[in-house]
């Protein structure tokens, strides 16, 4: 029976679809051993079975054994089927085949590393959303202070047309004081200085109104440009928001290739 099968290894590999390495043995020692392409383990006929290898524990045990096994023996990770050869019931060797897990290793790696990329871009972008989110309410808060200050220049510009009219009233009173202080010869000449400053006091006050009227102008303008900025970081944020949601929902097909990728790495490398 083991004959059969040292005959028939060097043909295996061209038999199935993967990279494998075939090795049969007595309960002792190596019989044959065909390499892989890719993976020796540079084990020769006649040399001894090592303890812990897969084929090693398959005759030990007398059932099929699947197994991956790390470098500690051979120097490089690897996945394997071995099973016992059987003559009148008693184990008299095993049958191994074997292929190499760089591959699977690697894919496996790559997909936890990518896993890590995408945990960490996720992190990213759910600050990116926070912020986002930050962003608009503290647009909104400014739009609505910006409203406020408008509604108060507003007011102020009311209160400022009042005065206005009262500086003029008071305009007005000083020139006919004076007039009648001048009809009235010396008897007015108190009431005219009084008149006189009178109407000094409502041409200071609309002087005064003038420059209020110029900077509460100056306010409004730059409470107007403010808002538009204001709208547009509305605007950005809202837009930001949005894309930080298509950003989640691609990192989430992302990740369930990850977790297809790891799955199929750990099937091929037998994990």
């Amino acid at each position: 029976m083991l004959e059969a099968f040292v005959q028939v290894a060097p043909y295996i590999n061209s038999l199935v679809v993967g990279d494998v390495a075939v090795a049969v043995a007595n309960q002792t020692e190596y019989l044959c051993y065909v390499p892989a392409q890719r993976m020796d383990h540079k084990v020769r006929a006649g040399d001894l079975v090592k303890e812990g290898t897969i084929l090693k524990k398959a005759m030990q045990s007398g059932q099929r054994v699947v197994a991956r096994v790390g470098p500690e023996l051979f120097g490089f990770p690897y996945v394997g089927i071995a099973i016992p050869i059987r003559v009148n019931g008693q184990v008299v060797g095993g049958v191994v085949f074997m292929e190499a897990t760089q591959h699977q290793d690697n894919l496996y790696r790559m997909a936890e590393q990518l896993a890590s990329v995408v945990e960490r871009v996720g992190e990213s972008a759910s600050q990116v959303t926070l912020q986002a989110q930050g962003m608009s309410a503290l647009g909104q808060e400014l739009l609505r202070l910006a409203d406020n200050a408008s509604e108060r220049v507003a007011e102020t510009d009311q209160i400022l047309v009042m005065m206005r009219r009262i500086a003029d009233q008071t305009s007005l009173l000083g020139l006919n004081a004076a007039i009648e202080a001048a009809r009235v010869g010396d008897l007015g000449r108190g009431f005219g200085v009084v008149a006189e400053e009178m109407r000094k006091l409502a041409n200071s006050s609309a002087g005064s109104l003038q420059r209020v009227e110029e900077l509460l102008y100056l306010v409004r303008q730059s409470n107007s440009g403010l808002k538009l900025r204001m709208e547009e970081i509305e605007r950005i944020a809202v837009r930001q928001a949005e894309a930080m949601v298509a950003i989640s929902s691609a990192l989430q097909e992302i990740n369930a290739t990850v977790n297809y990728l790891r799955q199929e790495a750990e099937s091929l490398a037998g994990v």
